[in-house]
């Protein structure tokens, strides 16, 4: 999983037409594939600090604040991916999430790809 601004290209000549992506996020991916094997998340460390970043910035933000009916799903990701998952470093920087207590990589995954927010946790099935 990487993070962080990325272009849409579009290149055309003659009767010919192709669109590419590029972006650090695409080589964060790209490296961090190979660093996994199948089934095993992986995290640039972009992503580490800015999960990291954002449970610190909330936990500044809540103290003195109610916001227990706030449903935000951004919150649900970070508390889910930090609290459930274990994290170990790579090389280069990069992270292995490891869920603990049933918790499936696909249902991580799908936390990051902001989809499927009520998908059984303990399934490794996506729905």
């Amino acid at each position: 999983v990487g993070e962080g601004t990325m272009a849409g290209v579009d290149v055309i000549a003659s009767n010919r037409a192709e669109f590419f992506l590029i972006g650090q996020p695409l080589a964060d991916v790209a490296t961090a594939e190979g660093l996994a094997n199948k089934g095993e998340l992986v995290i640039s460390p972009s992503v580490y600090s800015y999960l990291h970043k954002m449970s610190d910035l909330r936990e500044e933000e809540s103290s003195g604040f109610d916001d227990e009916d706030d449903d935000s799903f951004g919150d649900d990701i970070i508390d889910v991916l930090l609290s459930k998952s274990d994290f170990s470093i790579l090389d280069g920087g990069y992270y292995l999430l490891t869920p603990h207590n049933g918790i499936s990589t696909d249902y991580l995954a799908c936390l990051f790809m902001g989809s499927n927010k009520n998908m059984d946790p303990m399934n490794s099935s996506t729905q």
